[in-house]
């Protein structure tokens, strides 16, 4: 017989696309990019013939799918979605001069340009400068080409390119400048919520030393104590003091080591970590349902959400957990036993976190891994 058990739990794959979050924005994106492009084709003065034709309609058709479909990457590989654009936008020069496409290609780009400008701030939010700088200036070519092809352009189109891939040149630059300074920012909070984390830790590592270094002053002053006792009482020849104070310096000790291995009701008692809320809840009989992607927290954090539980804990009582970006849900029904809701608002303010009670009766304690607080 053979048992294999996981180091870590393995959560369910969530199905692709997740409609939801930033890849529902990005494919509401797509749509909104079609719609565009198709309805300002359809703007054309050439009524009842939007398109000119059937093949000029399903060509238009084809390069606003290609044109629009690449914002679904620009969460996920901006750099490579604005080149997939780009080249889209060439192609539609391309067929436009060949005359398969219309309207013209200068009048799309200036409904459409919004994508471009898009896919530059997001290539300067989730990529370095130095290889993100390319984007802005991409763009400002590859649009000016556009706009110099239009029909309105007069005299040499190599100078009109010229002047408004400068001119398109500044607002990518200011949208690419934009996502670089909100990428900073996220960096900034992100550098913050892991010093306050490492801060976190460090006090709770102190704590436990500190309680360590007090048990271990206690285990070395009754040792002492008693055996000053012994050798004094064996030096005046009382043996039966000897012998109690042996005896009583033996159960101190044996006191203090058992006030170690001691949890909260039992010898057994589950370490104070959100996994430990499990094995708590067995004792009473009772559930605990874990929303949320596990994953490793501060253990002031783990300490805070067990001590919780510990106070929520019934017999028969289902306690959710609720594990989120920046801390820890418990929540469960309200406590009867006077008091404990009490102790809860003292934990919760320990933590730096809020004690709520929904309309049901459902007491929700929120703890996050950023407290307010820290050591000096």
């Amino acid at each position: 017989m053979r048992a294999s058990l996981p180091a870590a739990t393995v959560l369910p794959l969530r199905r692709w696309p997740r409609w939801r979050g930033t890849a529902a924005l990005d494919y509401a994106l797509v749509a909104l990019a079609i719609a565009l492009s198709l309805g300002a084709s359809l703007l054309s003065a050439d009524v009842p013939a939007p398109f000119g034709g059937l093949l000029p309609a399903l060509v238009t058709v084809v390069l606003s799918g290609l044109h629009a479909v690449p914002l679904a990457w620009r969460s996920r590989a901006p750099g490579r979605a604005l080149a997939a654009v780009l080249s889209a936008l060439l192609l539609w020069w391309a067929c436009d001069r060949a005359g398969w496409t219309q309207p013209a290609v200068s009048d799309i780009f200036l409904v459409y340009g919004w994508v471009e400008l898009t896919l530059v701030h997001s290539v300067g939010l989730r990529l370095p400068w130095r290889r993100g700088l390319f984007a802005p200036l991409a763009l400002a070519a590859v649009g000016g080409l556009a706009l110099a092809s239009g029909s309105g352009i007069t005299g040499s189109r190599t100078a009109a390119w010229a002047v408004l891939a400068g001119v398109l040149a500044l607002p990518a630059l200011a949208v690419w400048s934009w996502g670089r300074r909100t990428a900073r920012r996220h960096e900034r909070l992100s550098a913050a919520d892991a010093r306050r984390r490492v801060l976190l830790d460090g006090d709770a590592d102190a704590a436990v030393s500190a309680q360590r270094l007090l048990f271990a002053a206690g285990l070395r002053d009754t040792a002492l104590r008693h055996a000053r006792a012994v050798v004094a009482a064996a030096d005046e020849g009382d043996l039966r003091a000897v012998r109690e104070e042996a005896r009583a310096g033996l159960t101190a000790l044996r006191d203090l080591l058992s006030g170690l291995r001691a949890g909260d009701d039992a010898d057994d008692a589950p370490p104070p970590t959100v996994f430990g809320i499990t094995a708590l809840a067995a004792r009473y009989d009772a559930v605990v349902r874990y929303v949320g992607a596990r994953r490793p927290l501060p253990a002031a954090v783990e300490v805070f959400a067990y001590r919780t539980a510990s106070a929520l804990m019934a017999v028969g009582v289902t306690l959710t957990v609720r594990t989120l970006p920046d801390g820890v849900e418990v929540s469960g029904p309200a406590p009867t036993v006077p008091g404990v809701e009490r102790r809860l608002r003292a934990l919760a303010d320990a933590a730096g976190g809020t004690l709520s009670t929904t309309d049901s009766g459902a007491v929700r304690v929120w703890l996050p891994e950023a407290f307010p607080w820290r050591s000096e």
